[in-house]
């Protein structure tokens, strides 16, 4: 069994510049107006020597006109292109003022020291003049840019989501208010120089269980070895059904491990690789787990699988949501009416995108995610954090859990 982790994503962008273009005017020639003639017969009216000297002040008084309105009309041009610049200059000045406004006033706080030790994104958390919206972009700027992954850029600023990646492309989740949330915190996880977890109460006690899962894939485990350590529990996979012949197998360690951890005080639970795809099928696997389990104590619960194959190939891929979560609770109902405690396995891919979760709500799980965090936010008892586990008695990895249960 293992967890999920996110993938990458990437985005080119580019931009493209203005040409500007010239224009060339065509200069108009304006013709003279042409003179009247005479018609035949007209007299001839006779010009008086002074009326010519008038008609010639006239024009030249009518020609002054003309040079001092066109100083005029360029004396208001000359202002009007002053004004207009210094409008420009002043609508630039504060557009930019505008636009900077928030960055000046952090770097005002920051060499007042006010925002000494705050990191980019905290910045821009901390200024007020700037939206929500605006806050989230530019954090996710600055979270990328500061090398931080998308994943983890995505789930920071999508805090109402459960962000995942899944076939080459993010999955948001909006998280659902109706479900049970657990409250584990990062601030009381402990992670020791060999990888292991330990998880403390408010007071500073470990409250966390010590346990492992095993099969067949980790040979003969030396069980006396293995009671000698720290490990609590284990969970032991009883069977598992071909996710592609549907034929049910026995696990070949599965009375060995049972048989050797009950004898060396380690409580014991049972888990189930299923592909059933009907009710019949799911009958079939619980008949066959009580001739396993026979007189052997099982202290922990029966686990129920869910995960998709490799190559999302397996029976139980090809089945919808609704159809998984009706097989998954009926199975969590026969085993509760065998007389064991039911439990379902998932990683976070499993819990959003295989299961309705809400139909689930009565049945207690078991996460798997190999984070150093609690990112996922619905309640489970049981968290798988390591498929690299050392442990004395067992050769090779083995996978490293915690739990919660009493």
């Amino acid at each position: 069994m293992s967890g999920y982790n996110g993938g990458r994503d990437g985005h080119d962008g580019g931009h493209k510049g203005i040409r500007s273009r010239i224009r060339e005017q065509e200069s108009v020639q304006r013709k003279a107006p042409e003179g009247r003639r005479t018609r035949p017969g007209q007299r001839t009216r006779r010009t008086d020597p002074s009326d010519q000297h008038m008609r010639q002040r006239g024009n030249g008084l009518s020609g002054g006109k003309r040079k001092r309105n066109n100083y005029r009309f360029i004396h208001a041009g000359l202002i009007l292109i002053v004004i207009l610049a210094a409008a420009a200059i002043i609508y630039v000045q504060f557009i930019k003022k505008g636009r900077d406004e928030g960055v000046s006033d952090i770097e005002q706080a920051a060499e007042s020291g006010e925002l000494t030790g705050l990191t980019t994104e905290e910045q821009i958390a901390a200024d007020t003049d700037l939206t929500e919206d605006q806050k989230r972009l530019l954090g996710l700027k600055a979270s990328l840019e500061s090398g931080n992954s998308v994943m983890d850029t995505l789930r920071k600023y999508f805090p109402e989501d459960i962000v995942l990646y899944k076939d080459q492309r993010y999955v948001f989740t909006p998280i659902d208010d109706k479900l049970k949330k657990h409250d584990y915190s990062v601030e009381n996880l402990k992670v020791l120089e060999n990888g292991e977890w330990q998880y403390f109460d408010s007071v500073g006690q470990v409250i966390s269980h010590k346990g492992i899962d095993v099969s067949s894939h980790q040979g003969e485990i030396d069980w006396a070895k293995v009671g000698a350590t720290d490990v609590e529990f284990a969970i032991i996979r009883a069977m598992y059904r071909g996710y592609s012949t549907g034929k049910l197998v026995e696990d070949e360690q599965f009375k060995a491990n049972i048989a050797g951890a009950d004898a060396n005080g380690i409580k014991a639970g049972i888990y189930i690789f299923t592909q059933a795809i009907s009710e019949a099928e799911v009958d079939e696997e619980i008949e066959m787990l009580k001739g396993l389990i026979g007189e052997n104590e099982v202290a922990y619960p029966v686990v129920v699988d869910v995960e998709e194959a490799d190559g999302g190939n397996g029976r139980m891929d090809a089945l919808s949501v609704e159809e998984r979560t009706h097989i998954i609770k009926y199975y969590c109902d026969q085993i509760k009416a065998a007389g064991y405690t039911p439990m379902i396995y998932f990683n976070i891919e499993g819990a959003i995108l295989m299961l309705d979760l809400e139909e689930l709500e009565g049945y207690d799980k078991w996460f798997a995610g190999y984070n150093e965090d609690f990112y996922y936010p619905y309640q489970y008892s049981i968290r798988q954090y390591s498929n690299t586990g050392r442990i004395d008695g067992i050769e090779g990895d083995v996978d490293l859990n915690i739990s919660f249960l009493e």
